[in-house]
């Protein structure tokens, strides 16, 4: 990656960091520009459009997202609500030890002590596995280094990638990128720094993305 590109990567993660917000609906590589969602095709190189928080509709148990084609379980006793950014969004979910002080979007502030959390968008693009890897790797962290941490793993039978991304900002956190049906559905789950506390969000993590269901 040319390094003057790689810099100014990390400084708008940075940047946008600090004004609240996860990694998904702000710095996700394969989002584009605000507006609302719809399908789009093509090359990787095309603008890529991600789901608006209109779009997330929370229920008791659920969350469903029709236009994106996709329901989401929340997972037992946790909470969930919905990140607004430019016309962009993300649903995420919560456990209920997260600590109570919040972000100016009401979400958890990060970097989490405890508890564990997920969040979720839908990128209208039609990409393959080998199109995410081209966009997504390798991937500069808060210090400029390139990190390539990027696996093929399936979730519920479908082929996607697993990417780890440390940060000292936000916590450590796992993307998934599942594309299916022209979109990219996209997770991520960010790690407390309670060190008791960071493999059973790993596993609540897992167990959500079998619990997913895409139409």
């Amino acid at each position: 990656m040319n390094p003057k590109l790689k810099t100014i990567i990390v400084l708008v993660l940075i940047a946008s960091l600090a004004v609240g917000g996860y990694w998904l609906v702000k710095n996700n590589k394969l989002g584009g520009s605000s507006g609302d969602a719809q399908q789009q095709s093509g090359q990787p190189n095309e603008q890529a459009i991600k789901s608006g928080a209109k779009d997330y509709q929370i229920q008791e148990s659920t969350v469903a997202n029709e236009k994106g084609g996709i329901t989401y379980s929340i997972p037992k006793d946790w909470k969930a609500g919905t990140i607004d950014y430019e016309s962009q969004g993300s649903v995420f979910f919560y456990s209920p030890n997260v600590p109570a002080e919040r972000d100016a979007n009401g979400a958890p502030k990060m970097p989490l002590q405890t508890g564990c959390l997920i969040e979720a968008t839908v990128v209208y693009k039609n990409y393959s596995v080998d199109d995410i890897k081209k966009e997504i790797a390798p991937t500069p962290d808060e210090s400029g280094n390139e990190t390539n941490n990027v696996q093929e793993i399936t979730v519920q039978g479908v082929q996607a990638l697993k990417q780890f991304f440390p940060s000292q900002t936000i916590g450590d956190s796992t993307l998934v990128y599942l594309p299916k049906n022209g979109k990219v559905y996209t997770f991520a789950v960010y790690l407390p720094l309670a060190e008791a506390d960071k493999s059973p969000c790993t596993e609540s993590f897992n167990s959500f993305l079998e619990t997913i269901s895409i139409k």
